[in-house]
């Protein structure tokens, strides 16, 4: 987690990369969204030093001189052959918002939307047709079984917490998928709601949340490019 977020930070791809190509190597996390999120990437390069205001001049040479040297991983990583490396090894919640904001540093915003419908089920909803001839009992039988698949998503939402939320509408705003965000929005609404809820649920085994400041200040992002687009 650390070598991906400091990597975005220094612009180092190859950074990023290799931690992400080490994650993706272990069984554990064969089913992640971010080994799915493998068979989409683009080809990783390194990507230029850009100089901001606030930068020293010291610190832009620290950074060059970053830049200029050679990264490898140590062998008890690059092989984590050992079961207690192997087991630390796990995707999570850090994992997922680091990854989401390399995506975004390096102009791939849009490759998160698929990242978003892996990770949050919601955004695949589908209308259910109902039958005529259906009986009333089958009726509500259906829908009570709908509720019920809504609640374990919203559980599984919840459990993502408030920075990966943060993350995905931040890269989507920039993608420019203003329905997707709103959709994405009012889920994590409701899941911030049902964390504050149920957070005594022994089931649900997570804090109490509330969405970052980040999150709205990308909905206004969001809703100001809009505006834009109108006039």
């Amino acid at each position: 987690n650390t070598l991906i977020s400091n990597g975005t930070f220094l612009r180092r791809s190859d950074i990023v990369e290799a931690a992400l190509q080490i994650l993706r190597e272990q069984q554990v996390n064969a089913g992640h969204p971010i080994v799915i999120q493998d068979r989409l990437r683009t080809s990783a390069e390194r990507l230029p030093v850009m100089p901001l205001p606030y930068r020293t001049a010291t610190f832009n040479k620290t950074i060059k001189r970053m830049q200029s040297e050679s990264f490898d991983l140590p062998p008890p990583m690059r092989l984590p052959t050992i079961p207690s490396i192997s087991r630390r090894l796990r995707v999570d919640k850090v994992t997922v918002t680091s990854y989401i904001k390399y995506l975004t540093a390096t102009g791939r915003p849009a490759l998160v939307y698929r990242l978003a419908h892996h990770l949050i089920p919601h955004l695949a909803r589908r209308r259910v047709k109902f039958p005529h001839g259906w009986s009333r009992l089958s009726l509500e039988l259906t829908r009570a079984q709908a509720r019920q698949r809504w609640y374990e998503r919203l559980e599984a939402a919840t459990r993502l917490g408030p920075y990966v939320f943060a993350s995905i509408i931040d890269a989507l705003v920039k993608a420019g998928f203003t329905g997707l965000v709103e959709r994405v929005w009012y889920i994590a609404k409701r899941a911030e709601g049902y964390s504050q809820v149920a957070r005594n649920s022994i089931k649900l085994q997570t804090k109490s949340w509330t969405l970052p400041i980040h999150a709205y200040t990308s909905m206004m992002q969001c809703y100001v490019q809009e505006a834009r687009l109108q006039r």
